[in-house]
């Protein structure tokens, strides 16, 4: 089955909320083993994962990335602010929550 941006981009919200503002999504892995992407479908990968957290206004930093036999994989953190705060987590692995400036 075909999975639309539109679907996709509230995948990425549901995933947000579940993990209190925060998720981690690993690219090029098919069923849970690095198959990899080629260099191009990894930059449209990510170029698709950006616009999509634009659009429900999360932030996303790349955590990891490997490659091996010309093939990629990588690991992408987001984030994102919830009624004008964003929630960090402490060291206890607790969170708190901070006002944005």
């Amino acid at each position: 089955a075909v999975v639309s941006n539109a679907e996709y981009g509230e995948i990425l919200q549901n995933r947000l909320e579940d993990g209190l503002g925060e998720c981690v999504y690993e690219v090029g892995l098919g069923d849970g083993i690095p198959d990899g992407l080629t260099p191009e479908d990894m930059e449209a990968s990510k170029a698709t994962l950006e616009s999509l957290a634009d659009s429900i206004e999360a932030d996303l930093s790349l955590l990891r990335g490997e490659t091996s036999g010309g093939r990629q994989c990588c690991r992408v953190f987001g984030s994102q602010e919830t009624n004008g705060r964003r929630l960090y987590r402490s060291e206890s692995g607790c969170y708190r929550q901070c006002r944005r400036r």
